[in-house]
């Protein structure tokens, strides 16, 4: 659950982008890890919050509110 791609996104990064808050759950109780950057810096919350970068240029990608809360319930609770 914590495999690379060529971009050096996991399956948590994907999850994100898309908003698949189950399939965010399923990979945090596999092991993922939420904190992950990718070649580009950026972590699942950065993609739910829709920041990115590309070729130096600010570009906003859909935010994903549920998937934030999602999120940090995720990351407190891994931190306890």
């Amino acid at each position: 659950v914590s495999a690379f791609n060529d971009l050096g996104e996991t399956a948590a990064h994907g999850a994100a982008q898309r908003g698949a808050d189950n399939v965010m759950r399923f990979l945090a109780s596999k092991g993922a890890m939420l904190g992950a950057k990718n070649r580009r810096g950026r972590t699942p919350m950065d993609d739910a919050i829709g920041q990115a970068k590309d070729e130096g240029e600010d570009v906003r990608r859909p935010e994903r509110k549920s998937t934030q809360v999602v999120l940090r319930e995720l990351m407190a609770a891994s931190a306890r």
